[in-house]
């Protein structure tokens, strides 16, 4: 009777299991949303971590990176047969940059989708960069960025979000629909939050040196920080803390206030 009880209660959790492997799409945010990509033009998504664990894994748990691809076709209502819209940034074509700005983008050498500043605008449709991330610059393909606006709400900009325990966390904005926004955070994981819990993070410093400010530990903004250094062609602020510790943070790490 015992070992029958037992084959039961693992018959239950086995079957309880299978039930949630269906949920593909377990974030509350629209997953069509109208697209206008053409052949060929590029977006960022995160294509094979979809692909490879919808349906089997808690995505809302996983960690999904964003990478460059090239559009081909809508299939069964996916981007390439492949992921929702809602998920994919598109990449708008012939944008101009100009030296200073702050751009989406990806790694070209290497892979995963980040921001960079302009520090050659030569050619404004190759303009050259410096990745915010602690990897080299290089020109970029044309057609490969979109040019943030500083205040600008819209895919690829910075953001805080507030959370149920009242905290504000970085991430970016994925896509904003129906009064909501999908977030690229902290550990390359897909978050929701109301419009109305997220702030556009300013692209130009609105601090100066020695100015009292707030930036982040880890994912969350937190107050008692002190500014130390601006480099506006690497896009980082250096910050002290309250134990004397200098901080290293990107230019949209550190605000006055929320």
């Amino acid at each position: 009777m015992k070992k029958a009880s037992i084959f039961l209660f693992a018959l239950f959790v086995s079957l309880f299991a299978n039930a949630q492997e269906f949920n593909k799409f377990p974030w509350d945010f629209p997953q069509d949303i109208k697209t206008n990509l053409k052949e060929g033009q590029w977006y960022l998504t995160c294509k094979s971590g979809y692909e490879s664990n919808a349906g089997k894994v808690d995505l809302a748990k996983e960690i999904l990176i964003y990478y460059a691809y090239q559009f081909k076709e809508m299939k069964d209502g996916l981007v390439d047969g492949a992921v929702p819209a809602s998920m994919c940034i598109p990449l708008p074509e012939k944008q101009k940059a100009k030296k200073g700005d702050i751009l989406l983008t990806w790694w070209q050498k290497g892979s995963g989708m980040c921001h960079a500043v302009v520090v050659d605008d030569s050619n404004p449709l190759t303009p050259k960069v410096n990745y915010l991330k602690n990897v080299s610059g290089e020109e970029l393909k044309p057609n490969s960025f979109i040019v943030l606006k500083n205040g600008k709400m819209g895919p690829g900009a910075p953001i805080a979000y507030k959370t149920d325990d009242g905290r504000w966390r970085t991430g970016t904005a994925i896509n904003i629909a129906d009064g909501k926004v999908l977030i690229y955070g902290f550990g390359s994981k897909l978050k929701t939050a109301k419009l109305s819990d997220c702030k556009v993070l300013p692209l130009k410093p609105d601090y100066k040196v020695g100015d009292s400010v707030m930036s982040t530990f880890v994912d969350s903004f937190e107050d008692g920080y002190t500014v130390k250094e601006i480099n506006l062609e690497k896009g980082k602020v250096i910050v002290t803390d309250k134990d004397g510790r200098d901080r290293e943070k990107l230019l949209f790490e550190v605000v006055k206030s929320l």
